[in-house]
């Protein structure tokens, strides 16, 4: 058991190390690839202690657990940076934001010290630094769904594709990791414990937890590196919002009657020019079209609609695939020609979405209909 445990920490520990140097050597990103890089080594550096306590370098005990803990109380806030600057909530890492060491320097001085000077930690020691890194634990997983949340609604109202899914993956790594905190604080202090009841629950949470441990790593890695444009995309959303809405009022002359002039504007642009048809179509590049300020656009398709913005074209692109599929002329064109012609960007964000707004698959829809 122990050689297998060894194993896995080791796959997560190597490798989390390797991703975290290409992050930190990755220009693009800025400071936001350097917060992710740190985090990750700190993390990894917590399963290398482990794996080099078993294999017998150092003591496997509770001594080793709260020292390697530790980079927890560091590697919550680096990760939180990271969702913070890639969101634009935080825009610079300064000296306000030192107020985020302060979780590490009372894990040091309560529990790493103690146990440095007195050379053992006690059963009520080692109880305390768990629940301690659980409650820092729980307070940055917080955070960072409240800023992920509201990425993900200013998104929706700026970009006409959909960033839900990578909000979603986002959220997952967060919460996968919030479990292994969770499993890690409710088992190793309360573990004679436990096993004196059920033998073999030990060997169940030593694979259980090294296994979402390493999980976490690739998957969040694996996120990072395949989703580069989350940086840009936030920063475009943010700079529009900031900077636009001044420049905007100032260049459209608007009156108190704006709703009807809008909803004149954008009836003649969809039915005529059909914008919704841009993959990369955005809330400003319409609102430019219909000589309006973007602000006042977002807020008529909301009160007019009962939908954000991306929901509002992608629900116009959806009634172009559904005509298209119903038509004898196209019946040669494959289904994800079509969604590509009708402005959807990718296949997974097409299936996803018709699926969800027409309650059955593209292919379903046309086989249903004999096309």
């Amino acid at each position: 058991m122990n050689n297998l445990l060894s194993v896995i920490e080791l796959l997560g520990a190597v490798p989390g190390i390797f991703f975290s140097i290409i992050f930190l050597g990755k220009k693009k990103g800025g400071l936001g690839n350097k917060s992710l890089g740190l985090g990750l080594l700190f993390y990894s550096f917590i399963l290398l202690s482990i794996y080099l306590g078993r294999i017998g370098v150092f003591p496997y005990s509770r001594e080793l657990h709260v020292f390697s803990n530790a980079a927890i109380s560091i590697s919550w806030p680096l990760f939180y940076f990271y969702i913070g600057l890639v969101t634009f909530e935080i825009s610079d890492v300064g000296k306000k934001q030192l107020v985020h060491i302060i979780p590490f320097l009372i894990y040091f001085c309560a529990f790493v010290l103690p146990v440095l000077f007195i050379g053992e930690c006690s059963i009520a020691l080692f109880v305390v630094s768990s629940l301690f890194t659980f409650a820092v634990s729980i307070f940055y997983t917080i955070k960072i769904i409240v800023f992920l949340q509201r990425f993900l609604k200013r998104s929706n109202n700026y970009f006409a594709e959909d960033d839900a899914v990578k909000v979603l993956w986002l959220k997952t790594t967060v919460l996968l990791w919030m479990g292994i905190i969770i499993l890690q604080t409710l088992f190793i202090p309360f573990k004679d414990l436990l096993i004196s009841y059920l033998p073999f629950i030990g060997h169940v949470h030593a694979i259980l937890i090294n296994f979402t441990s390493v999980a976490w790593i690739y998957a969040f890695a694996y996120f990072a590196i395949t989703h580069p444009d989350l940086f840009e995309r936030s920063k475009k959303v943010v700079d529009a919002l900031t900077k636009g809405d001044n420049k905007e009022k100032e260049k459209y002359q608007i009156s108190d009657n704006y709703e009807d002039l809008i909803e004149k504007r954008l009836k003649t642009t969809i039915e005529n020019d059909k914008p919704f048809l841009n993959e990369q179509l955005t809330l400003p590049e319409l609102a430019e079209s219909l000589k309006v300020p973007s602000y006042l656009l977002s807020r008529y398709i909301n009160k007019a609609f009962k939908k954000n913005f991306v929901t509002y074209i992608n629900d116009l692109r959806i009634d172009v695939v559904k005509e298209k599929l119903l038509n004898p002329e196209l019946k040669n064109l494959s289904i994800l020609e079509i969604a590509f012609e009708s402005g959807f960007r990718t296949k997974s964000a097409f299936n996803s979405y018709f699926k969800k707004t027409v309650g059955t698959t593209p292919s379903d829809y046309r086989r249903s209909r004999k096309v």
